[in-house]
């Protein structure tokens, strides 16, 4: 694993640390592909890896629908979906990087964006 891989790796952890209803945090390139991710062991899987990298995917297809409008409505700053059994937060980490939190549906997730945006300085 190389050094950036290694600091996104540990990034992931640290969000996913801060609260026990966080079931996954991942960071994906701005080609859908896996950096790097950490999972809640304590919590039952809805899907498996792969199928969580395919999300990953699509979240970074929807964001890149969303800054079609930025010239005129200015950058997104975060995309949150609430579904039956989760919620998802991406939140992007700079001009390529995209941060996947999926939570408990019972999660605070104000409270985590929060937590999040102050630790990546935004």
């Amino acid at each position: 694993m190389d050094y950036v891989a290694q600091i996104a790796q540990k990034t992931c952890q640290e969000i996913l640390e801060f609260d026990k209803t966080i079931r996954f945090v991942g960071i994906s390139k701005n080609n859908g592909k896996f950096l790097a991710g950490a999972f809640n062991t304590d919590v039952e899987y809805l899907v498996d890896k792969e199928e969580y990298k395919m999300s990953m995917h699509y979240a970074h297809m929807r964001w890149d629908m969303r800054k079609k409008l930025s010239y005129k409505i200015g950058n997104p700053l975060y995309a949150f979906a609430e579904y039956e059994k989760i919620k998802q937060i991406g939140i992007p980490l700079n001009e390529n990087d995209l941060l996947l939190i999926s939570l408990n549906p019972d999660a605070d997730h104000e409270k985590i964006i929060k937590f999040v945006r102050e630790k990546m300085g935004k």
